[in-house]
Parts: structure tokens; C-alpha cells; sequence
């Protein structure tokens, strides 16, 4: 009995070890291709911030512009409407 489990286990023992190689070589590469995965999406994300932060800076000067000209007073206007009607003719 002890010879027919021997030649048992040597039959199975190359698919049986075959099997764990080829589960750990996915394992890994799985795990490379999260790294890189991993490293694609962070650089992604430096990139979008850079322009994000980009865009805010320019947002942020177009809107200061805006709020000088806002406040500069236009012709000599101190912000007040005025109207004059002309003069009459009188007949």
C-alpha cells in the first residue's frame, strides 16, 4: 500500500507542483500590473492637478483684473447716473 501512495504522489506530484508555479507566476502578475496600474492612475492625478492648479491661478487673475476695473471710477465718474435733459427751445 505504502508503494501504490509512492506512486501515486510521484504521478500527480509534477501537475500538482506545475499548478502552484503557474498560480504564484499570476499572483505576481497580477501584482505587477496593479503597480503599474497603480502608477499610470498617480501619474494621471499629478497631471490633472498641475492643470487644475494651472486653471485656478488664471481664474484667480482674471478675476482680480476684474475686480480693479470694477472699482477704477469710468470717465470721470464717481459711480453716480446722472442725466441732463437739453436745453428748450422756446417757440
Amino acid at each position: 500500500m505504502l508503494i501504490s501512495t509512492y506512486l501515486l504522489f510521484s504521478q500527480i506530484r509534477k501537475p500538482i507542483l506545475d499548478t502552484v508555479n503557474d498560480t504564484r507566476l499570476a499572483a505576481d502578475w497580477l501584482y505587477r500590473t496593479g503597480e503599474e496600474m497603480r502608477y499610470e492612475l498617480q501619474q494621471g492625478m499629478e497631471t490633472a492637478k498641475e492643470e487644475i492648479k494651472k486653471i485656478m491661478e488664471s481664474l484667480h487673475n482674471n478675476v482680480s483684473k476684474l475686480t480693479e476695473a470694477a472699482a477704477r471710477p469710468t470717465s470721470g465718474n464717481t459711480g453716480e447716473a446722472t442725466h441732463h435733459d437739453p436745453p428748450r427751445k422756446k417757440a
